[in-house]
């Protein structure tokens, strides 16, 4: 995305902001949503809100791929949650077997199920078709990475229901196979996001 710049009076410094206008991010032209965003028109200000009013979900929300896909990611990590809260330290190892297949194990299951929806749900949002897979975009492969992730986290909670050794055996390789997953996922939305507002810096402003 390209950016403005004004100088500050008094203060020689320049003020950067970014240009919406000239991104060109799947994020900002909307592929794979329902209808696709012109970039030429300029986009409307809002102030920011931790949630919206319930027209907005309806009329808006509710039809959009990024958040639905955040919707869900967010229900899952609270499920999930409740598996990591139970497997800390002093707390798993007095776990009783009714706790572990009825709590621990089943949480753990429900949550990384969720992030597999999640995750398909981003995976289809960089799509310019929900069928067509678009290797060309960085999101469609930080999804394809995600995906990955959360198949595995719930293949180590679907052993977890197996007491043979074996299964012991598969579900902590599932996890640590998945969680090398979510890491590569994580650098490339790192590295997605540091690209995403590149400012042109005009060096005659700067002195």
């Amino acid at each position: 995305m390209k950016g403005s710049s004004s100088v500050l009076k008094g203060s020689g410094r320049a003020q950067y902001k970014p240009a919406p206008t000239s991104c060109s991010h799947h994020h900002q032209v909307g592929l794979g949503t329902s209808r696709r965003r012109d970039s030429t028109r300029p986009l409307e200000t809002q102030q920011w809100k931790w949630w919206p009013s319930w027209h907005e979900l309806q009329a808006h929300y509710l039809h959009e791929l990024g958040f639905l896909a955040s919707f869900t990611l967010a229900i899952g990590c609270l499920i999930f949650w409740v598996s990591g809260l139970l497997a800390l330290p002093g707390i798993y190892n007095h776990l009783s077997q009714a706790v572990l297949w009825g709590l621990y194990w089943p949480a753990y299951l429900v949550g990384g199920t969720l992030f597999v929806v999640s995750s398909g749900l981003y995976i289809i949002e960089s799509q310019e078709k929900w069928y067509r897979p678009a290797p060309h975009a960085l999101g469609w492969w930080i999804g394809v990475w995600n995906m990955t992730g959360s198949v595995g986290w719930t293949l180590s909670a679907g052993y977890g229901f197996c007491t043979a050794s074996w299964c012991s055996y598969q579900s902590a390789l599932s996890l640590l196979w998945a969680s090398l997953a979510f890491l590569i996922g994580s650098l490339l939305t790192w590295y997605e996001a540091l690209g995403k507002y590149p400012m042109l810096t005009d060096k005659r402003l700067l002195g």
